[in-house]
């Protein structure tokens, strides 16, 4: 069964949508009807949304091929299907990329070993414990991107909680 996801292009600078576009053609069809709008927190910068085909190594390089071009901000989602739970991956210039396993109903999954590092890591500390977690779940990524989804949540219906997953 093939599954997918919506690559959220938040904010990418005109100029190097072209380069977009070739480091993607052989990842996502469709590409050539993409319709970019201004970013309007980014007023020189460009958003769109599209969903693709594939599996979660499809997911893993697009992300990949965007990375190279550096000023963009951009969000992968992949659905999930019978054989792999849905992932999600989240990317900015400054903080670089962040990658989840989620659920069925979008929420970040961590291992028990992951969170017995982050105690241990914390040495106890209230603080630097809540700090660690708020990195592990990506918070830092969300709290950059936020502003720059709301252009696309407009232009494409939210469907990132609506995983196609036969449980």
């Amino acid at each position: 069964m093939t599954s997918g996801g919506i690559l959220y292009i938040h904010a990418v600078p005109a100029v190097a949508i072209p380069h977009l576009k070739w480091s993607l053609e052989n990842l996502i069809d469709g590409l050539s009807s993409i319709t970019w709008e201004q970013q309007t927190q980014k007023p020189e910068y460009y958003c769109a949304a599209l969903e693709w085909s594939g599996s979660e190594e499809r997911a893993a390089q697009i992300t990949s091929a965007l990375i190279p071009l550096k000023k963009i901000w951009f969000e992968v989602s992949f659905y999930g299907d019978e054989q792999e739970l849905p992932s999600w991956w989240m990317y900015t210039p400054e903080l670089g990329t962040f990658y989840a396993l989620t659920d069925t109903a979008g929420n970040f999954l961590m291992s028990e070993d992951r969170v017995r590092s982050i105690y241990e890591q914390s040495g106890g500390e209230p603080h630097e414990l809540l700090q660690l977690f708020s990195q592990a779940l990506g918070e830092p990524w969300n709290n950059e991107l936020e502003p720059l989804r709301e252009n696309n949540l407009e232009r494409q219906p939210p469907v990132l909680l609506e995983r196609h997953v036969n449980l």
